[in-house]
């Protein structure tokens, strides 16, 4: 495992388990949120953004976290040698989301590029709870078909890991 993707809803632990990973095996480790939201939540133009991911997926090795699979299917997917996808019910990925935007909040929290979430943005449907509660249907239709026929699409060749369970990814990273 040199490079590895790891996707899933907000609030899956995409992030926690990637950094853990790339700490663990020593690899580069890449946020594409942080690369994508600017500050004061603009977006990296498409063109900028795509040119990144490329410039990554070029690295003999590497931790990615983050779907934006409309870049990344044709940049990181073909280079990456392990796909980790956390599949976790619908339920938990939601009220992780709403106590992280909680305490976020609450601590006035930085996330990338000098972005906080706000209470405005909390309630709105720009907010990260609307996106988890919406998007997670929307990952499990995309991700499904490519993990169950692995040997018919995009995956081919590639470690695939599928984790329901908080438990089942912890496990696993305890043995690398």
């Amino acid at each position: 495992m040199k490079r590895i993707i790891v996707i899933g809803t907000s609030g899956s632990g995409k992030s926690t388990l990637a950094r853990a990973l790339a700490e663990r095996a020593t690899l580069p480790y890449f946020e594409l949120d942080a690369i994508f939201h600017r500050p004061n939540w603009k977006e990296l133009p498409r063109d900028e953004f795509i040119a990144r991911i490329t410039e990554i997926a070029q690295h003999d090795a590497w931790v990615v976290d983050g779907n934006y699979r409309q870049y990344t299917s044709h940049t990181l997917w073909p280079r990456a040698d392990t796909i980790i996808w956390l599949d976790y019910r619908w339920s938990l990925v939601v009220s992780r989301v709403v106590r992280r935007t909680f305490v976020r909040l609450v601590r006035k929290q930085v996330l990338w590029n000098g972005n906080r979430e706000s209470w405005r943005m909390a309630f709105s449907k720009q907010s990260i709870v609307w996106w988890a509660m919406t998007m997670h249907r929307v990952y499990r239709a995309q991700y499904r078909p490519i993990f169950e026929r692995a040997d018919e699409t995009e995956a081919v060749g590639k470690t695939l890991l599928r984790f329901r369970t908080p438990a089942q990814a912890d496990a696993w990273l305890r043995t690398r």
